[in-house]
């Protein structure tokens, strides 16, 4: 059972990314420079501003947007055209239909979108990007961030 795009091209985003789930949907066009391969985020009183890299899966992502019969002219994720309000339902009903446990059933187990978030952090770790530079990627407010979630092996027995 798969996700439907409202949630799917979301979600493949966030894990390209590492963004959180607020910030994919509040997404807009302004703020992706295409031929850059990049995206940038306007600092506020709270948070400084910051640029993304966008990897092959974040890119077709977006192609894959942008050459669908329905855009819209200023944000990213849409479903029929409109701008996303929420994706809650569609995205627990996916779970239960895949089978996986979510954080309302398992709050300490359970699956849910910072997932992606972790995961994201993880594969960069096992690539061999230092924490620093994780963190200035995934910045949260004062581009401080700690990835006490990260893990490093790449098989099940624990061995890298």
């Amino acid at each position: 059972p798969g996700l439907p795009d409202g949630v799917l091209q979301p979600a493949r985003f966030s894990l390209a990314t590492g963004l959180r789930k607020s910030k994919v949907y509040e997404l807009e066009w302004s703020q992706i420079n295409i031929p850059g391969r990049y995206m940038s985020f306007k600092g506020t009183k709270n948070k400084l501003g910051n640029t993304i890299p966008l990897n092959e899966t974040a890119m077709r992502v977006l192609q894959e947007i942008r050459g669908g019969v329905v855009r819209h002219p200023v944000c990213v994720f849409t479903r029929d055209g409109a701008p996303i309000a929420k994706c809650y339902d569609a995205w627990y009903t996916a779970l239960e239909k895949s089978g996986l446990e979510s954080t309302r059933n398992d709050p300490r187990l359970g699956v849910c979108w910072h997932t992606f978030r972790h995961t994201w952090g993880s594969w960069l770790a096992q690539r061999g990007v230092e924490q620093e530079m994780r963190a200035r990627l995934g910045a949260g407010p004062k581009r401080t961030i700690r990835w006490t979630a990260t893990r490093t092996w790449t098989s099940c027995d624990g061995t890298v």
